[in-house]
């Protein structure tokens, strides 16, 4: 399921409004890739260090704009 929403309000006081829902399924390793090749997926490589010097690696991480998320899935069925 992949929803879309506005928010208002921060921490206790945050509020949603679904504007969209999806049912998505069948990921795509195809998209994945064009999204790739067309820039609207991101590669991060998060590599850092310690105070003392040596490195620590937060692991490889794929960005996407959430806008794009559900053109990663062949069959999507909007429910809201």
């Amino acid at each position: 399921m992949y929803v879309k929403a506005d928010s208002s309000g921060e921490g206790n006081d945050e509020e949603f409004h679904y504007r969209e829902a999806y049912l998505a399924s069948g990921f795509s390793f195809e998209r994945f890739v064009n999204l790739l090749s067309t820039k609207d997926i991101f590669v991060d490589v998060r590599l850092g260090r310690y105070k003392d010097g040596r490195p620590h690696d937060h692991g490889t991480r794929f960005r996407i704009n959430p806008g794009n998320l559900d053109m990663c899935f062949e069959k999507r069925i909007q429910v809201l």
